[in-house]
């Protein structure tokens, strides 16, 4: 399994490999709801304060119910979802394998922008990225070919790209989120 639960409330939140989201009562350990989705859950989930926010392999992202679990909206992007959402002032930001970075509104699910691809990945990786940070409105993430991107929070605009890891070295991944 590659999901990492969100406890949120008296709720747990997690996906799982088989392609299934579960919402958990942490007081009795009981299973509330299940969500069946298009494919394997490796992210973690976000939340507000109805909602809570994923994505799977196929690209596909959701928004639920945190109550019942039932599905408010869905949408698809180009890539896989591995990394967390992030989920700020009514949007919610999602990044894909494919180098991307997206923003919905949080209650309609209507994309704001979505940003080109920053380019595919060479040699061998972890195939991943890092978990989306908002620090002084911009949005940064580490990709698996060893870039840190800032991106604008209210249009996706790059503001900065460091290249932290070594593209000559075998593994040169940033996958770990910033803190």
């Amino acid at each position: 399994q590659f999901s990492v639960p969100l406890v949120e409330g008296s709720h747990l939140y997690a996906g799982d490999n088989r392609g299934t989201f579960y919402g958990v009562d942490i007081k009795t350990g009981k299973k509330i709801w299940s969500y069946r989705t298009l494919g394997p859950v490796h992210s973690k989930p976000a939340v507000d304060t109805t909602l809570v926010f994923f994505g799977d392999a196929k690209g596909t992202i959701y928004a639920l119910n945190r109550e019942h679990g039932g599905k408010i909206w869905a949408a698809q992007l180009d890539g896989a979802i591995l990394a967390a959402p992030l989920w700020h002032d009514g949007k919610v930001y999602f990044v894909t394998s494919s180098k991307k970075l997206a923003a919905f509104d949080a209650a309609t699910g209507k994309e704001l922008w979505q940003t080109f691809s920053l380019g595919e990945d060479v040699g061998f990786t972890a195939y991943g990225s890092s978990d989306p940070i908002l620090l002084e409105h911009q949005i940064w993430v580490g990709f698996s070919d060893g870039t840190l991107v800032a991106f604008s929070e209210h249009s996706g605009n790059i503001g900065h790209v460091l290249q932290l890891g070594n593209i000559n070295q075998e593994m040169h991944d940033i996958d770990a989120t910033a803190v």
